[in-house]
């Protein structure tokens, strides 16, 4: 992978191109403005990450028309993004490694964004989404010649906005002033993913079945004490376990797949919902990283009711 510096006097966009796509954008801004201003569960302390996917058919999206110092400069401007590293491997096939080097940014995106290579994927990182107060942090944008992504540092709604504003982008900086609407009429697939850190408000493991806790306790901790021989074993002990040490069991990581199949399209995947627990002092504290492949609506929903199920569980217990 070869860096290439971005230009420092990107050439401007397209008369009525950046002006045009903001006053398209500013209904949705505000609207999303007013998303945000809902307050969220108690229960989610902080949201590390919300994706969004649209994914066109092959070719929908006009990379080869794409003038890449406008396209640096609308996003620097609108966002404050930067241009990420490019992989300039695909041009392997159109130039040697010696050519390559002496690219400067233009060049280089020009070149790729011509190259019919399902492996050219632009990106953009850093940047923010400013909100009424404050801003929402936005960690990529992504393209290249079917999909389009945006991740940020803050609910689902702010990773939508971003990414169609993204896809309007794009068409301006090919010339055109497309709104999302022309352009969602062509999007075949979306896909969600949310990361967040969460109070569940009962120890994760609670997710074990009753008996499975039982067991830790009567013959992993206690009893035969397996877990006393977990690790590295002594010489002083007859490499077995020491009747001097203590063990205390945590749920550290729980994944649970979930396997789809769609009979109408003959799509599969595989789809996780992962908790992990990242922090020595958050053991036992029910203080998790939960990520998952839903929206951020429907991720927090399927808290909501994890709690509900699980605190109700053992209320009435």
């Amino acid at each position: 992978m070869i860096n290439v510096v971005a230009p420092q006097n990107p050439t401007p966009p397209p008369e009525g191109g950046l002006p045009s796509l903001s006053a398209l954008a500013s209904a949705r801004r505000e609207q999303t403005r007013e998303s945000l201003a809902v307050a969220q569960p108690d229960f989610i302390l902080d949201i590390r990450q919300s994706e969004v996917h649209f994914v066109l058919p092959s070719g929908a999206i006009p990379m080869e028309h794409v003038a890449p110092s406008t396209l640096v400069r609308i996003m620097r401007d609108t966002y404050d993004a930067r241009l990420a590293q490019l992989n300039l491997a695909p041009l392997l096939k159109k130039f040697s490694g010696e050519q390559i080097a002496k690219l400067d940014t233009v060049d280089a995106l020009k070149e790729l964004m011509r190259t019919k290579d399902s492996g050219v994927v632009i990106g953009f990182e850093g940047g923010k989404f400013p909100t009424q107060y404050d801003f929402v942090p936005l960690l990529s944008m992504a393209f290249n010649f079917e999909s389009i992504t945006s991740r940020v540092a803050g609910q689902g709604v702010v990773a939508d906005v971003v990414a169609k504003e993204f896809a309007e982008i794009i068409w301006a900086s090919c010339g055109v002033t497309k709104r999302w609407e022309e352009i969602s009429e062509r999007v075949q697939l979306i896909a969600y993913a949310t990361a967040t850190k969460v109070k569940l408000g009962f120890p994760l493991e609670e997710l074990f079945s009753g008996p499975t806790r039982a067991f830790l306790d009567e013959q992993a901790l206690t009893g035969p004490k397996y877990a006393a021989e977990m690790g590295t074993l002594s010489a002083r002990h007859s490499f077995g376990k020491s009747d001097n040490v203590s063990v205390l069991a945590f749920a550290d990581e729980v994944h649970i797949a979930f396997k789809k199949f769609d009979q109408d399209t003959g799509r599969g995947e595989d789809n996780l919902m992962k908790f992990s627990v990242t922090a020595r002092d958050e053991y036992g504290t029910g203080i998790v990283n939960v990520t998952s492949h839903l929206s951020y609506e429907r991720h927090v929903e399927f808290l909501e009711q994890l709690r509900q199920y699980v605190l109700g569980s053992s209320s009435g217990a």
